[in-house]
């Protein structure tokens, strides 16, 4: 985004309008926020910079090559040495003898792929054509999964030399399918559900680009089929990915809010001195202070960002002045462009929140965020893509919250306007980006500064992973990655709503709660659902046992305990009741009994509990007019006076008027 200031001295007003709602949202103190015709950040002006986005959106075909998706290099021939790429995370090396597949932060010897020679072409024809639109990680696995199933097959079965591409016909396929399939010798088998699913998957979707091209089709096998789910279920039988436990989401968010706040704090203060000493402050002079040479550093690079080592060579004074104001490099240049570790926190504040995928987050552009007026009032709203549905995920939140995602997003923006004048094409949209000191050379001219999404040809890989290592570490937490947000997020929804899978379904904007149930049911959720299932199994038991002498769950609304042996009561501990009738570890069947039960507890504010109770004086004194005299005084006097003394004294009038309006199912007869 280009900012069109008149002055190359003057800041960027849209961060600072940025900037004011941030402080306001933060609750800081306006003593040091600037006046509104004041700058605030020093962001200058770059022209050619301009001139130069607007040539590349000239026409919609270039705008598409330009903010769309990257394309896959193509590969070249046995002769060749090196290929040129078109593409932005994957490069194919191919010579007479060396096959190197070069990803974004990983590459793949696949050399031994050349001993089947027409073999190999088609398959690295339909790898490049699949891979168009694909995240990186998602390549470097199909490649990885390649090579484990379809070429370790083909060296253990094809020992008679290269095979032809028609051989390749569906009774080989399903000699492929069977060798996955395949057990150990203590009749185990070799790989999971999942793991075969995904070496099966890896070659399907590349032979599939080959049946599909005209090129390719007619020399193909007649008749290919390949199986497109051949282990159902896999995926529900797999281990869930671990969610973070509620002790560390809620320290995870108490630093993440601290470190915000904090730097919230630093930055307000710095950007109003450098307000202070912007117009004052001397582009030849000797800085006598961090706000004169923040000012001084803005205004001397208005139009890029240099590097250390050629500060080192080209500006001694600017590169030698932290040692005489007695602080670091790092720190003077902090407020002017952050680092990667310095987005963390904010990463990590909107990834609970939204529940996005990891890429998507990372990769939010600042064109996916609008604030619309909805539900009466101004929203904030994202839009990211979500790359295998082909769809936008979009949430929206309320404005205000000092942390919130509004004043993320403000904070965000404000503090990267001076970098993202000056840096690269393809990262000028994205909301994440940071000074990333790579290729530090004193000949290298490209602007150091990266973003985390990792194929933009203009950051560092690892810069995520390297960041929230230092977080972690920095603040003692245990190891986690952004993947175990997104399902802990879920899980959080999941419980919250009783196990509702349209409700999870909605957080996570999936298609079909099927989704859900197959990649993103955790183990918390599992536990849950399985409580939920145990204690409908024991009370039909314990129904059928006493021959339906307790009242049947089916007929209790959800408010009520289904566990607890008398309706309208909650027991504390049902399996392990004080009745001396009952045995420890089962489910209580004292029904009647819990009046003056020590475990039993009511709600008070319930119209439904308190006509349960009433329900049961009145079952108790028809009773006495049937048992035996004996056994009444000795079981249910008790009973009976416990309620009238005790438990319906508890209730309000207005509750227990209430309850005599409801019409509930029969209490069983007590014996």
């Amino acid at each position: 985004m280009t900012n069109k200031s008149t002055s190359p001295s003057r800041p960027n007003r849209y961060a600072q309008l940025k900037l004011g709602r941030l402080v306001e949202g933060l609750g800081l103190a306006n003593s040091v926020v600037a006046a509104p015709d004041e700058p605030v950040m020093p962001v200058m002006c770059d022209v050619p910079a301009a001139a130069e986005a607007r040539a590349k959106r000239a026409t919609r075909y270039d705008q598409l090559n330009f903010v769309g998706h990257p394309k896959v290099m193509s590969i070249l021939d046995a002769k060749a040495a090196v290929v040129s790429s078109r593409a932005l995370f994957l490069r194919i090396e191919r010579t007479v003898s060396t096959l190197i597949i070069v990803g974004d932060g990983w590459q793949f010897d696949a050399s031994h792929w050349l001993t089947e020679p027409e073999i190999v072409g088609a398959i690295l024809w339909g790898l490049e054509a699949w891979s168009a639109g694909q995240q990186s990680n998602t390549v470097d696995t199909r490649v990885g999964e390649l090579d484990r199933g379809f070429w370790r097959y083909l060296a253990q079965v094809n020992r008679q030399g290269a095979l032809s591409l028609r051989q390749l016909d569906t009774r080989w396929i399903s000699g492929f399918v069977k060798w996955l399939d395949r057990k150990d010798e203590a009749g185990t088998p070799v790989w999971s559900p999942a793991t075969k699913a995904g070496h099966l998957t890896a070659f399907r979707v590349v032979l599939k680009k080959l049946m599909c091209a005209a090129q390719w089709a007619g020399r193909l096998a007649p008749n290919l089929q390949i199986p497109s789910s051949t282990w159902k279920g896999g995926g529900r039988r797999r281990n869930p990915r671990e969610v973070l436990d509620d002790a560390t989401v809620a320290r995870l968010l108490a630093v993440c809010r601290d470190e915000v706040l904090s730097t919230a704090t630093l930055l307000k203060s710095a950007w109003a001195e450098m307000d202070a000493s912007m117009d004052q402050a001397d582009v030849n002079a000797l800085p006598r202070s961090a706000a004169a040479w923040r000012a001084i550093f803005a205004r001397r690079y208005s139009d890029s960002v240099p590097h250390d080592t050629w500060l080192r060579l080209n500006d001694v004074q600017l590169r030698s002045a932290p040692k005489r104001l007695g602080t670091s490099f790092v720190e003077l240049r902090r407020p002017v462009m952050p680092r990667a570790r310095d987005l963390v926190p904010f990463v990590l504040l909107l990834a609970l929140p939204t529940s996005f995928n990891p890429d998507s987050l990372r990769g939010l552009r600042q064109s996916q965020i609008d604030y619309p007026e909805e539900f009466g009032g101004r929203r904030i709203r994202f839009r990211p893509p979500k790359g295998r549905a082909g769809r936008k995920q979009i949430r929206t939140f309320a404005v205000g919250d000092p942390v919130g995602p509004e004043a993320l997003v403000a904070m965000v923006e404000a503090w990267t306007a001076h970098i993202r004048r000056v840096a690269p094409a393809p990262l000028k949209d994205r909301l994440f980006i940071f000074f990333s000191p790579l290729s530090e050379t004193a000949e290298s001219t490209r602007a150091p500064i990266g973003d985390f999404v990792g194929n933009s040809g203009a950051s560092m890989p690892r810069s995520w992973y390297t960041a929230l290592r230092q977080f972690v570490e920095e603040h003692d937490l245990p190891k986690f990655t952004l993947a175990q947000v997104r399902p802990t997020s879920l899980d959080l929804v999941h419980e919250l709503t009783g196990g509702d899978l349209k409700a999870v379904q909605a957080a996570g904007n999936h298609r079909s709660p099927q989704v859900i149930l197959d990649h993103y049911t955790s183990d918390a959720a599992r536990l849950r659902n399985n409580e939920k299932l145990a204690a409908a199994m024991q009370t039909r038991d314990r129904l059928v046992e006493t021959q339906g002498m307790v009242a049947d769950p089916r007929t209790e609304p959800q408010e009520a305990d289904r566990g607890c042996a008398t309706p309208g009561f909650t027991c504390l501990d049902p399996f392990s009741s004080p009745m001396p009738t009952e045995v420890e570890g089962r489910l209580c069947k004292a029904y009647g009994m819990c009046p003056t039960c020590p475990l039993a507890c009511v709600n008070l504010k319930s119209a439904y509990v308190g006509a349960r109770l009433l329900q049961l004086r009145a079952t108790v004194q028809v009773a006495q007019a049937e048992l035996e005299p004996r056994r009444w005084h000795e079981c249910w006097r008790a009973v009976g006076e416990r309620l009238d003394v005790y438990w319906l004294r508890l209730f309000d009038d207005d509750v227990l008027a209430d309850a005599g309006t409801l019409t509930l199912s029969p209490l069983p007869s007590v014996e």
